[in-house]
């Protein structure tokens, strides 16, 4: 009898962490970039030979390594318009995916494993791996926890200390069975841990009242979820004790963090993904940025016209080639997000380089006016902050509109109680210094709000 497919799986995943992956933890900063240039050679030889959209693209050429920021990038309506060239496989089409999105009864080959992304900016893609580079990536996802997993069970003791222990997880993003948060909590479902998978579109004392009665030792999800549930542990109603918090598939705000560390006198770390290359960078114990694994991808930061920007400057999007996904290439993938990226030393000892900002994606800025009648763009984040930061408030929602204002919608803790003045000083005492009118922002106080989330919960801004 064979073993159990997730025990398969589970011993893969740890035999490729320990044997390749787990090198590059102790790599010096040149041979980890040797490494993603040796990966990054093999790709564009794979795609230039199997994929017919990059061998047209570069007209029968093998681009070197060195040729990669000359090369013309892909956007994702580019990937959606030639998704049947863009695969390097033959047993794949765009019509079966698509109707494996739709719930449509489809017969996909075994050996691949489908992830959609989000679609909080546009259509969804979906992203096959076969079930190597699935198992990769999920061997870098593991290699990412054990650094926050270090600070709870010790640096001896890392996954294995974990399992031994059987921690209670419950996660609070999405139960849509085609994302691939959805597909990655699968995966590692393996009956060693207890597991409570919630709903972020849950009502906030539905999640309470689950989350009581599970009493989670690591709680993970999107921010906007883990904010109002540190919020409700500051207030009393929330009675639980995690050793772990952890984050992802939103941009996390200063105030989310200060309320974690005050509710439970931990460190949240932060994880940064996407469905096109499942892990991109992780939080590790200095809490000084993000690591990027720059042996599963090349990461460029560029400006509104293309160019590579210098370490530490903040870009108009970001560049994105997966170094072990040869279903579908993504070879310098245009993604919207804004953030900055360090080149230099972190102080664990990790010779990764760094994203040191990041700000979301650009579709979600804000278009607020100032005084004069000009426009001041301003990420949402910037105005959820305060907000996050004040006791009195439950729950809030803020919307922009066309003529440049903002609304918020606050649900006080208690009621009688109307925070709305206040709010508003404290929205005022942020945007002001950006250039924006008070004029532009109103604050109402209601007595509950239907939060508004795309179709896999993630919170939907602007």
């Amino acid at each position: 009898m064979g073993l159990p497919l997730f025990l398969y799986n589970l011993i893969r995943v740890l035999a490729m962490r320990s044997k390749r992956l787990g090198a590059a933890r102790r790599a010096s900063r040149s041979e980890i970039l040797a490494l993603q240039k040796k990966r990054l050679l093999h790709l564009l030889e794979h795609a230039a030979r199997f994929s017919p959209f990059y061998r047209r693209r570069w007209a029968g050429n093998v681009p070197g390594p060195e040729d990669l920021s000359s090369l013309e990038p892909v956007s994702k309506t580019q990937l959606i318009d030639h998704y049947n060239e863009v695969l390097a496989v033959k047993d794949l089409d765009l019509a079966s995916v698509r109707r494996w999105m739709a719930g449509t009864a489809v017969n996909l080959p075994n050996r691949y494993v489908l992830a959609a992304t989000s679609g909080t900016t546009g259509q969804p893609v979906v992203i096959p791996y076969n079930r190597r580079e699935w198992r990769e990536g999920m061997a870098y996802i593991v290699r990412s926890s054990e650094l926050t997993m270090e600070e709870v069970w010790g640096r001896r003791g890392g996954l294995v200390s974990l399992i031994r222990e059987r921690p209670r997880v419950a996660g609070i993003s999405t139960l849509n069975p085609i994302h691939v948060s959805a597909q990655l909590t699968r995966s590692f479902r393996t009956g060693l841990v207890a597991n409570l998978l919630l709903s972020a579109a849950e009502p906030l004392e539905q999640q309470i009242d689950r989350l009581n009665r599970f009493q989670p030792t690591v709680l993970g999800g999107y921010p906007s979820a883990i904010g109002p549930l540190s919020r409700a542990a500051l207030d009393g109603a929330l009675k639980i004790q995690p050793r772990l918090i952890v984050t992802g598939g939103e941009t996390v705000s200063g105030a989310v963090r200060r309320n974690v560390s005050r509710a439970w006198g931990l460190n949240l770390f932060d994880f940064y993904g996407l469905a096109e290359t499942l892990i991109i960078a992780g939080e590790c114990l200095a809490h000084q940025g993000l690591h990027i694994y720059e042996d599963a991808v090349v990461l460029e930061v560029v400006d509104e016209k293309g160019r590579v920007l210098p370490s530490g400057e903040p870009g108009d999007k970001v560049l994105l080639t997966n170094l072990f996904n040869r279903t579908l290439p993504l070879i310098r993938y245009e993604v919207s997000d804004i953030l900055a990226v360090s080149h230099d030393p972190c102080p664990c000892g990790l010779c990764f380089s760094r994203i040191m900002s990041l700000e979301g994606r650009r579709e979600e800025l804000l278009e607020l006016r100032s005084p004069d009648g000009q426009t001041v763009m301003v990420h949402p984040f910037v105005v959820e902050s305060p907000l996050e930061e004040m006791p009195q408030i439950r729950q809030f929602q803020i919307s922009g509109d066309s003529r440049g204002g903002l609304l918020i919608v606050i649900v006080p803790y208690e009621q009688g109680s109307d925070p709305a003045d206040r709010a508003k000083q404290a929205v005022d005492s942020v945007l002001v210094p950006l250039g924006v009118g008070r004029d532009a922002v109103q604050v109402q106080s209601a007595a509950s709000i239907k939060s508004r989330r795309g179709p896999t919960d993630k919170i939907m801004r602007g």
